[in-house]
Formats: structure tokens, sequence, C-alpha cells
């Protein structure tokens, strides 16, 4: 966290790269995807501070499901029955990301 240099600039110059030509390919498709990801420990006031960024790539899911169980810091076995107040108070977050082209 900080300022300066990015620790793998070379990774993520061709992250970047390669989801530049995978937007060339599917530029005409005039699709959407809708993902979720679950984000847990971490502080609302640091949320807002960062825009919800992070120096590596994020994972996501397309399944409320799976980041509403990440978030609750579950394994895969447990159902996803937390309640909103469980979750709140274990400062978890569940952001839904709208991609209009990949």
């Amino acid at each position: 966290r900080g300022g300066g240099a990015h620790p793998f600039a070379g990774t993520v110059a061709f992250i970047s790269e390669g989801i530049k030509r995978l937007r060339a390919v599917h530029a005409g498709e005039g699709t959407s995807l809708r993902l979720w990801r679950g984000l847990r420990n971490v502080r609302g006031e640091s949320l807002a501070r960062t825009g919800g960024t992070e120096r590596a790539p994020l994972s996501c899911t397309p399944q409320l499901e799976t980041a509403a169980r990440f978030a609750a810091g579950s394994s895969a076995q447990q159902p996803p029955a937390f309640p909103r107040e469980v979750l709140l108070s274990r400062e978890a977050f569940l952001l839904l990301i709208t991609v209009k082209s990949f």
C-alpha cells in the first residue's frame, strides 16, 4: 500500500495487454456480464478511500452465493445462510460489477 512502483509491473502489463486483446475480439457482441466480488476483513472507510481497488487481480464470480460465502468467511461446504447483521458485523461487503464488454 502507499506510493511507489507496483511490485509486479511486468505482470500487470501482460494482464492489461491480454484484456485489451480480448476486448477487441468481443467488441461487437454488445453483451454484458454481471459479476460479484465478496470482500471480508475490510473497513468501510478503507474501501471508500481506495474505491475498492487492489494492487492485484481480483477474483469475481457470476454466483452471488459464492461471493456471499467468501465475504462471510465460510467454506464452500457451509450454506450461505448468513443474516445481513452478521455480514456487516464482520466488515464484509458484496460488490456487483457489471461489465458492458469484456
